[in-house]
């Protein structure tokens, strides 16, 4: 298992998607390192009944702690390259301000 524990604030809006009998939600969280002057972007998902609470909920904008997993997936490019896109299959979110 890759944990992944992320804190920053949700800087996307939610795309929400059916996925056969589930709904999946994916955004992005922005992030700071102590150490860089610029914000990484992570992609984040959420899976099932969590999906309308998060949705209706007033999540935008707001500093959240998210624990998760890491996965890679290999995607083909147009121009024929190949590369990573990292994305974290959230477990849970909390609200912090």
């Amino acid at each position: 298992m890759f944990k992944v524990i992320l804190c920053g604030k949700i800087s996307s809006d939610f795309a929400v998607k059916e996925v056969g009998d589930s709904k999946v939600c994916n955004f992005t969280v922005a992030c700071k390192n102590s150490f860089d002057k610029y914000e990484s972007h992570v992609r984040c998902s959420v899976w099932g009944s969590f999906v309308d609470e998060l949705v209706n909920e007033d999540y935008k904008d707001k500093l959240v702690l998210i624990e998760g997993e890491g996965t890679n997936k290999l995607m083909d490019k147009n121009d024929g390259n190949r590369h990573y896109i990292f994305n974290v299959k959230c477990s849970r979110i909390e609200k912090l301000g």
